[in-house]
């Protein structure tokens, strides 16, 4: 396990559901992991994730950071191995949104 400042490569987008500020919605998401936001690099878009033909409508829409974005936290105790297969966002990490690369600093 891995105690200090780790700097969270984002390789692919974190979508998060509309309505908080994203910066809240990333603590929420790093507090989980045991980790605590310090610095935020990175850029935002609306993201839409397709269309439903069973539904015949769009799915949701989504706030999204974006890749190669950089995310610096404090860490106590975490599992680099763990946080890269959990993932970062609210939405669709098992399907590989919100892949992130821990690089302890």
């Amino acid at each position: 396990s891995f105690t200090g400042i780790l700097g969270l490569y984002l390789s692919s987008p974190a979508l998060f559901r509309c309505g908080s500020s994203i910066e809240d919605s990333i603590r929420e998401s790093l507090k989980v992991r045991g980790l605590s936001l310090n610095t935020l690099y990175g850029e935002l878009e609306v993201q839409g994730v397709g269309f439903s033909l069973a539904r015949g409508r769009r799915k949701p829409i989504y706030t999204s950071l974006k890749p190669g974005s950089i995310i610096f936290a404090e860490a106590r105790n975490c599992k680099l191995e763990e946080l890269y297969w959990s993932g970062l966002g609210g939405v669709g990490v098992e399907l590989g949104y919100g892949t992130v690369i821990p690089v302890p600093l």
